[in-house]
């Protein structure tokens, strides 16, 4: 019955704010990189654009804190490997730590430390059957310099998140079982792993590559196929997030994101 009524009210919640916000549901793609040869990378930013979002400068000097995955609500298939999650968590920030600008960090302390966690709700997913995790964001517009903040808790947030969260998907809807194993099992099998690897990559700011699935763990991936399956950072992944640290002030691209198609080799971002 608790379940019902959370739903409902989430759903009423998407309807009676969702016209208001012009961010609604753009940190579904984010900003996509794109790496055309050795040694050259392409983005999307419009650096000229007044609606790029940038992380918070306090978070930027503190780092980005986030509170230790929540084991509590694990599914049933992996409630009884909660240490197995703990560690690929761990691991899953070392491996994004590795090639940084700004830092991951545990902060249980800190209320508004970035959640992960499963979730039960659909509310979060734009098809609850096949889509495994989300980045919520929530975004401050700054009156004083014009400009708009990625914060890790906002109360007047310019999205529908006020608490910046990673979901993974433990909806009656989802198709697949949830495994602790680092590696492929079967099509119907989604590796913890891999999911939060990729969706932490959101979280920094990094959106979907434009290369084939199993080349890099920011494609993304609509099926299992056992070539899908990465458990570790690729070199593209470093690449893009190197180029992303160019950006000075750090932008997240919730808004200003661009699908880069592979077949595109020049391009103009103001267009």
């Amino acid at each position: 019955m608790f379940r019902k009524i959370y739903t409902l009210i989430s759903v009423s919640l998407l309807v009676a704010i969702g016209l208001l916000n012009q961010f609604t549901f753009a940190q579904q793609e984010l900003q996509a990189f794109l790496k055309l040869k050795a040694g050259i990378v392409i983005d999307s930013y419009d650096r000229n654009d007044p609606n790029l979002i940038f992380w918070h400068p306090d978070v930027i000097v503190s780092g980005v804190k986030v509170k230790t995955f929540d084991t509590f609500f694990l599914p049933i298939e992996i409630f009884a490997d909660a240490n197995f999650i703990l560690a690929q968590t761990d691991a899953i920030l070392a491996d994004w730590n590795q090639v940084r600008c700004i830092e991951l960090i545990y902060d249980n302390q800190d209320d508004h430390s970035v959640d992960l966690l499963y979730t039960n709700s659909p509310f979060f997913f734009e098809d609850p059957e096949v889509i495994s995790g989300f980045t919520a964001q929530a975004v401050e517009y700054n009156f004083d310099d014009d400009a708009y903040y990625f914060h890790q808790n906002f109360d007047f947030s310019n999205t529908l998140w006020q608490q910046t969260a990673i979901y993974l998907n433990n909806t009656d809807d989802y198709i697949y079982t949830w495994s602790s194993k680092e590696f492929w099992e079967s099509n119907f099998t989604q590796p913890f792993k891999r999911i939060l690897l990729h969706e932490m990559g959101h979280l920094i700011g990094l959106g979907h590559s434009a290369y084939a699935p199993g080349e890099a763990v920011m494609v993304r991936v609509t099926s299992n196929e056992q070539n899908n399956m990465l458990f570790n950072l690729t070199q593209l992944d470093k690449d893009g997030i190197t180029e992303y640290c160019q950006f000075q002030g750090l932008v997240t691209g919730i808004e200003d994101y661009i699908w880069i198609d592979l077949s595109i080799t020049d391009y103009n971002v103001n267009t």
